[in-house]
């Protein structure tokens, strides 16, 4: 997924491998976080590249996509702010 998400123009990625069943049941199923930041007109593009590359055929635990507004974004290095820093 995390090649989806950069496949998508997402510059700005993460990812995370982690443990865990939902609600309280460990799982030997293998997880992985993502956080992705990208500017507004890649959202719809990234969601879709995320989606189609999580879809499995077990036919639940495919996970689950947020989008969440990002109040700000700078890059350290430059001191860019907003939609160039990302």
């Amino acid at each position: 997924m995390l090649g989806a998400a950069t496949d998508a123009a997402a510059p700005a990625t993460a990812a995370q491998a982690y443990a865990g069943g939902g609600a309280g049941a460990p799982t030997s199923v293998r997880k992985v976080k993502l956080e992705v930041a990208v500017n507004e007109d890649f959202v719809e593009p990234t969601v879709r590249a995320i989606v189609r590359a999580g879809a499995t055929d077990q036919g639940r635990g495919d996970g689950k996509v947020y989008v969440l507004p990002l109040e700000e974004a700078i890059r350290i290095r430059t001191g860019e702010r907003g939609p160039d820093a990302i």
